[in-house]
């Protein structure tokens, strides 16, 4: 008797291993489902080349955040130059962002979409062998903000020269 609830006892502990260790198993390959084969699939392709999950779910974070962004800098704006009756001037702006944030979808399809013509347009610059350097950019970055290069630089005041008296002293006053 003793002998037959061993064996029982057995198999069920056996049973209950093997139970134990196909759960296991099925949390394990979704959470490599989840973490490793999901992000490297294509959202979307482009003439041959892919955009993956990840590099579509970071733009998206990136995008959402710029958006909080703007919405913060038009409130704080808006308590800068708020009007007599305190209103916020930039109100139809934030209730606009606030509109985009708050609707996933739509932002999801513009981001998407923004990131398919970019691919798009570095696929025509390298049909075309259009490439920028970094010197380029710099430079291009220079002329919007009318930096000269070869400027003089404007002179600083030397901490160690005495402060002298620049108005003329026969002034007649």
């Amino acid at each position: 008797m003793r002998q037959q609830e061993a064996e029982k006892e057995k198999k069920i502990l056996i049973g209950v291993g093997i139970v134990l260790a196909l759960v296991v198993i099925l949390l394990l390959g979704g959470v490599v489902y989840e973490y490793v084969v999901k992000p490297r699939q294509a959202i979307a392709s482009v003439n041959n080349e892919t955009i993956s999950v990840s590099e579509f779910q970071r733009r998206l974070r990136f995008d959402q955040d710029s958006l909080a962004r703007q919405i913060s800098q038009y409130i704080n704006l808006g308590q800068q130059f708020a009007g007599a009756d305190g209103a916020n001037p930039f109100m139809g702006q934030i209730q606009q962002l606030i509109g985009e944030v708050g609707n996933p979808e739509s932002l999801s399809i513009k981001t998407l979409d923004a990131m398919i013509e970019e691919t798009l347009l570095r696929q025509l610059a390298a049909e075309y062998g259009v490439s920028v350097n970094d010197e380029e950019v710099q430079l291009d970055i220079e002329q919007q903000f009318n930096y000269d290069r070869t400027a003089e630089p404007a002179p600083t005041p030397d901490p160690n020269q005495p402060i002298t008296d620049t108005v003329p002293s026969n002034t007649g006053l």
